[in-house]
């Protein structure tokens, strides 16, 4: 009777550590990159939290994220190859290459990451729709399926048949918590009952004219890789422009367009 006991036991107790192993791997985050060091988050970036806090309807706390960069870096090398960044789960920390340390899409990537507190996948509901625009999605990113593809068969249309906004982050104009940064949002929705494809016209071999923005400081044009950009009933997509103050305070006159069909001029006061 002893004996079958120990027997039994000796399967058991190796069962139980390999449990414990397995468990004690998954709750322990790779080692940071080479090179890694511990930031402040710049003045922006609280400004970009709550623009992909919005977009993924997730929200969380801005301070409880540890922020890092590699110095000099122009990428940093991950499990899933080189990349712009990447998001540490479990202790919940996002490491940036200095490179795109001001480069909106790229950060807010990240953070979208640390808002859905997934590190080793990209949903698709939330980087391929309701944040794309604001969130980059190249690479492993991109290669994730979407899980509610518009029909191939709706109605192509017009951009300007749809509701074309432009909208500027902050609302207020008042720039100073942000170090003059501002996020200008060119939005196309269909307030349709059924999908559309929206056209966009050719420009270039194998590039389409997606979304554009111009003001007083610069102006920027996205030329997609598809023809069409996919709207469920109902459903807006954006692009996010960044862009930092040029001048003293004053009026910001700004312009959108999608497809080369034009938002209305919206003009704010800007307090840098």
């Amino acid at each position: 009777m002893e004996r079958r006991t120990r027997t039994t036991a000796v399967p058991l107790l190796l069962a139980a550590l390999a449990l414990i192993g397995a468990s004690c791997h998954a709750i322990v985050d790779l080692p940071l990159p080479a090179g890694a060091v511990l930031t402040t988050p710049r003045a922006q970036y609280r400004m970009w939290w709550e623009l992909a806090s919005q977009c993924a309807g997730v929200s969380r706390s801005f301070d409880a994220v540890q922020w890092y960069v590699v110095p000099g870096a122009g990428s940093i090398p991950t499990s899933e190859g080189d990349l712009d960044g990447a998001y540490y789960r479990v202790e919940n920390r996002i490491v940036l290459a200095e490179r795109v340390i001001d480069t909106g899409r790229v950060v807010r990537h990240e953070m979208l990451h640390a808002l859905l507190r997934v590190a080793d996948a990209h949903p698709a509901t939330y980087f391929q729709r309701r944040c794309a625009g604001i969130v980059s999605c190249d690479g492993p990113c991109a290669r994730e399926t979407d899980p509610a593809p518009v029909d191939a068969a709706a109605p192509r249309v017009a951009p300007s048949a749809l509701s074309l906004n432009l909208a500027l982050v902050p609302a207020s104009g008042a720039l100073h918590e942000s170090n003059g940064w501002y996020v200008a949002l060119v939005s196309v929705t269909n307030p349709r009952a059924t999908a559309v494809r929206v056209a966009l016209p050719p420009k270039g071999v194998g590039q389409y004219l997606s979304f554009a923005y111009g003001d007083d400081c610069g102006s920027s044009t996205l030329l997609a890789a598809s023809e069409t950009i996919d709207l469920a009933p109902g459903e807006t997509r954006a692009h996010a422009f960044d862009h930092r103050w040029c001048g003293a305070a004053g009026e910001l006159v700004a312009s959108g367009a999608v497809g080369g069909d034009s938002t209305p001029v919206r003009r704010w006061p800007i307090q840098p």
